[in-house]
């Protein structure tokens, strides 16, 4: 009676332990499903192409010697099975940051008239905001480079005068 007892506490824990798993698992799997989601609406997966377009573009400067019906084929292949390692990266990353709640909210926010809105224009945006970043990180390069002639300067002339 004994022994009995023991396996069915055993079945019982056993039992208790699988469903546990499988409760979070289709937890994690409805979060999994939902942060795809967002991804998707939020235009995230546009900006990875964009950027793609933009890596395959450089590569077909620097390799002339590819044939140009070569790069189609690679961009094809490539593209899906990267952006799927991506996204297979980035949503343990949401995951961990966001609770449902927020990753609901911010669902909501993209399929509402504004959100559609900011998806539509942030590439725009991202280009314009790249474009002046470059122009301020030119005219910063060159304020640092007169700063540090005039401090050479200065200092050339106070080992003048002693």
């Amino acid at each position: 009676m004994m022994m009995s007892l023991k396996k069915m506490i055993g079945w019982v824990l056993i039992g208790f332990v699988v469903f546990t798993v499988e409760a979070d698992v289709s937890f994690d799997t409805e979060k999994h499903i939902q942060i795809e989601r967002l991804i998707e609406l939020s235009g995230s997966a546009e900006q990875f192409d964009l950027i793609m377009d933009r890596v395959f573009l450089q590569y077909r400067s620097m390799m002339n010697e590819v044939p140009e019906d070569v790069w189609p084929i690679i961009k094809e292949e490539l593209n899906g099975e990267m952006f799927n390692e991506l996204m297979r990266s980035m949503i343990p990353v949401y995951g961990k940051h966001y609770s449902m709640e927020d990753i609901q909210a911010q669902i909501d926010f993209y399929e509402s008239p504004a959100g559609q809105r900011m998806v539509k224009v942030i590439p725009e945006i991202t280009d314009e905001v790249t474009l002046l970043s470059i122009q301020w990180a030119e005219k910063l390069n060159k304020e640092i480079q007169m700063r540090i002639q005039e401090l050479g300067k200065q200092e050339a002339v106070a080992e003048e005068q002693m």
